[in-house]
């Protein structure tokens, strides 16, 4: 399961770097819960770092948007398994929590970029390992809309 949980942080780093043109970390310190991963913008020297999330999680799922946004849905934050989720819009450089929240908290779940521009998430598990076989839609609309 550690190996599933760093290649998902390596492929989000790479989609991120990819699409976006930025690139997230989430490093996980020894004891307790995971920081926030940090969003960072490239520019003509390197990079500089960029706000956290509101909400530190790991094991989370993330899509780009066709607006441009990345939104990050669920995960898990050290100790709980979460439903809610976040939208980073590249040109603020800010994060932003979505409206609602998903019925059942998950992780190590896939968020799916539908032809509608909504976003279905499927699977994962959620608190106590239980897996999930269940796909539902996940809120892009930010808090301050």
């Amino acid at each position: 399961m550690h190996t599933m949980r760093r290649r998902r942080l390596v492929g989000f780093a790479l989609l991120c770097s990819a699409i976006l043109g930025f690139s997230c970390s989430s490093p996980r310190g020894g004891g307790g819960g995971a920081p926030a991963p940090v969003a960072t913008t490239s520019n003509a020297i390197g990079f500089s770092s960029g706000p956290p999330m509101n909400v530190a999680r790991r094991d989370f799922a993330s899509v780009t948007l066709t607006n441009g946004k990345l939104l990050v849905a669920c995960g898990f934050d050290g100790t709980n398994v979460l439903s809610s989720a976040e939208l980073y819009d590249p040109a603020a450089n800010a994060w932003t929590p979505t409206t609602g929240a998903m019925a059942t908290p998950r992780r190590f779940h896939v968020a799916t970029l539908r032809s509608d521009g909504k976003v279905l998430v499927t699977g994962g598990e959620t608190t106590g390992g239980t897996i999930l076989a269940s796909a539902a839609p996940m809120s892009t609309t930010p808090e301050s809309a």
